[in-house]
């Protein structure tokens, strides 16, 4: 969703880090990176967390 913003739209994250990157505001738009690393990073281990609790029937890999 953030690449399609960044191409193609004139809100959000994607935009908003396209937007101060052409009128060179580095520092909003590391804010921006740093809101999209923290949520990918949240949203992986929320899907480990479901796939653990979900897969008790797959072997553990040592």
């Amino acid at each position: 969703m953030v690449v399609g913003e960044l191409f193609a739209s004139t809100v959000g994250i994607g935009y908003q880090l396209t937007s101060n990157g052409q009128n060179l505001q580095t520092d909003r738009m590391f804010v921006g990176v740093l809101v999209i690393t923290i949520t990918g990073i949240i949203l992986t281990s929320l899907l480990g967390i479901i796939e653990r609790r979900f897969s008790s029937w797959k072997p553990e890999n040592s």
